[in-house]
């Protein structure tokens, strides 16, 4: 097996080890700020949010909830859970 001089393995080390820390975080496709004002807005507008999903691209969806659907409150959906 071939041996390579310690300046070449070290060289290559480096170069990799560039490449790697310049590729380690890709750029940010949404904000906090963004979440935060959409939530705002949802609220102000008295919709009550079920949960937020945001994709890789950025788009943030907001799946709204019945008020209804609130934790805390007790509705009885069907007659079977009586049983």
């Amino acid at each position: 097996m071939p041996t390579i001089p310690l300046w070449v393995g070290l060289a290559l080390f480096a170069r990799i080890y560039r490449s790697l820390a310049a590729m380690a975080r890709a750029p940010s496709t949404f904000r906090q700020q963004d979440v935060t004002r959409a939530v705002k807005a949802v609220t102000a507008a008295g919709v009550h949010i079920a949960r937020i999903e945001i994709d890789k691209s950025g788009k943030i969806v907001i799946i709204t909830a019945d008020p209804t659907d609130q934790p805390g409150e007790t509705t009885e959906a069907n007659e079977w859970d009586r049983i």
